[in-house]
């Protein structure tokens, strides 16, 4: 495979001379040699893989902007389901961490997310912060970015949050690693389909840091060691760095990281205009699924009143009122958190876990509205009523 979209730049630009054209081949190798990397839990279904956006997605959020989360994680320290930590070593509170995490996971209502876009690394992974682990994930897509960077869709071009707009067709080129436990896990029409795609697809064991790595050295791609950081941003090859900012150049594509994208603080915001709509769309399936599971929780949970903050009566429709109105209000969630303690941890864990259970339902049944679903229902002011499709009979027995 030769990358066309050098030549046709040069060729536009009336370059000749054969120093040019050293510089011309030299850009070509080094073009040649980038891969996309996209790491996550979803083996492929096809050779066409979705953004969030477009699929019938579910997840937990136990981050700090949850407020419901928070208040929970609250009742259930006091209440000695979470114990007291008390390693303060720097494993011992990364143990206490993902024990917590453990925990809440079991307590923790499904929410959604939106991303209208296919996210990407180049030429490595992206290492873990505060709001994301990629380090534990399970299956890794690799496709060379000369396969995809003239179909006019790449929104923005770094090394740590290259962005596609829309779906993505993988090429013949496509290499996905699937960690072997993973795979073993697989129904076996899965597996069948994983066989049938146009596709490379390898089984891996140990850390999906270093499958990546191994497999792009044996590609020929540059391995770059990825940072969030900026002052260790210039740690990237001399050849990838050009490589990538001639492409953004001669392709007019800004180069901004996702968050910058989301809250429209770069210099290249006029080049964005096909997600100047995200932002607004996430904070809608966010309230979304919040007003959906406050609405849920409210109508099974044995209680018709609650005390307020200062002593005050509220009825469950007032609180629900309150909740939906003020939103991520912890005042109000502590609020709700205290009628689950009155009712019982148990007797809430029930009904998480058989609202949990309806909505993986709704998914399997193809019966789950995207996010995208949603966004328009609510733009269009026809929000979808999930709370009945969840109160009605659904099967759960799986």
């Amino acid at each position: 495979m030769k990358p066309e979209i050098l030549r046709d730049i040069y060729e536009k630009e009336g370059i000749t001379s054969s120093d040019l054209q050293e510089s011309f081949t030299q850009l070509e190798n080094a073009i040649y040699r980038l891969a996309l990397v996209r790491v996550s839990n979803i083996v492929p279904k096809s050779q066409t893989i979705l953004p969030i956006s477009e699929e019938p997605y579910l997840t937990k959020n136990y981050n700090g902007a949850n407020k419901f989360i928070n208040s929970l994680s609250d009742m259930l320290l006091q209440s000695g389901v979470i114990p007291m930590l008390t390693d303060f070593s720097e494993e011992g509170i990364k143990q206490y961490a993902e024990k917590q995490e453990q925990i809440l996971e079991e307590y923790s209502p499904y929410t959604s997310d939106y991303n209208s876009t296919l996210l990407f690394s180049i030429n490595g992974i992206v290492p873990d912060d505060i709001n994301n682990t990629f380090s534990n994930k399970t299956c890794a897509i690799i496709e060379p970015l000369m396969n995809q960077i003239n179909k006019g869709k790449c929104v923005s071009l770094i090394p740590t949050d290259t962005a596609f707009k829309g779906e993505m067709t993988l090429s013949p080129d496509a290499i996905v690693l699937i960690k072997k436990d993973r795979y073993d896990g697989l129904a076996p029409e899965e597996k069948e389909r994983l066989k049938s795609l146009n596709l490379t697809v390898e089984i891996f064991e140990g850390e999906i840091k270093k499958a990546i790595e191994t497999k792009l050295e044996e590609n020929g791609y540059i391995v770059e060691d990825l940072s969030l950081s900026a002052e260790k941003d210039h740690n990237i090859s001399r050849e990838t760095r050009k490589a990538i900012d001639d492409i953004a150049e001669k392709k007019d594509i800004a180069k901004a990281r996702y968050f910058n994208i989301l809250n429209r603080k770069t210099s290249d915001v006029d080049k964005l205009d096909s997600v100047k709509d995200e932002a607004s769309s996430i904070l809608k399936v966010k309230e979304y699924y919040q007003d959906i599971f406050y609405t849920y929780l409210l109508n099974n949970l044995p209680i018709d009143e609650f005390e307020g903050e200062k002593g005050e009566i509220l009825s469950a429709e007032e609180l629900k009122k309150d909740l939906m109105t003020y939103k991520d209000a912890k005042v109000y969630t502590d609020i709700l958190c205290s009628g689950i303690k009155k009712v019982g941890l148990d007797k809430y864990k029930d009904i998480v876990t058989i609202y949990n259970k309806r909505l993986e339902s709704l998914r399997a049944l193809g019966k789950l509205p995207t996010p995208q679903q949603i966004v328009d229902s609510i733009e269009q002011k026809r929000p979808i009523d999930l709370v009945s499709m969840l109160e009605n009979e659904v099967d759960i027995s799986k």
